[in-house]
């Protein structure tokens, strides 16, 4: 039994890795904007989480420099729809 939760807690953990780096990756690439003039709208700004394991955890906002955005779970691209399923 021991050893099922030492699973679920190293599968935890690397959610969290994982939310840590997209979370430095977003501030990243708000302070690159910024360097070239680009001013992030945060109200209309939202994020989608793409993974093909459907553990991508239940976040349904992300905190950036003190913005929140909200996730998304499909949206349109240049005419092409993306799912966080990779569908």
């Amino acid at each position: 039994m021991e050893r099922n939760g030492i699973a679920k807690s190293e599968e935890f953990q690397s959610i969290e890795r994982m939310k840590n780096n997209k979370r430095k990756e977003g501030l990243e690439r708000l302070e690159e904007a910024e360097k070239v003039g680009f001013k992030v709208n945060c109200a209309k700004t939202q994020y989608l989480f793409s993974s093909r394991k459907s553990k991508t955890g239940n976040d349904k906002f992300i905190e950036l420099n003190g913005n929140t955005y909200e996730r998304c779970d499909k949206f349109k691209y240049l005419g092409v729809l993306v799912t966080k399923d990779n569908e």
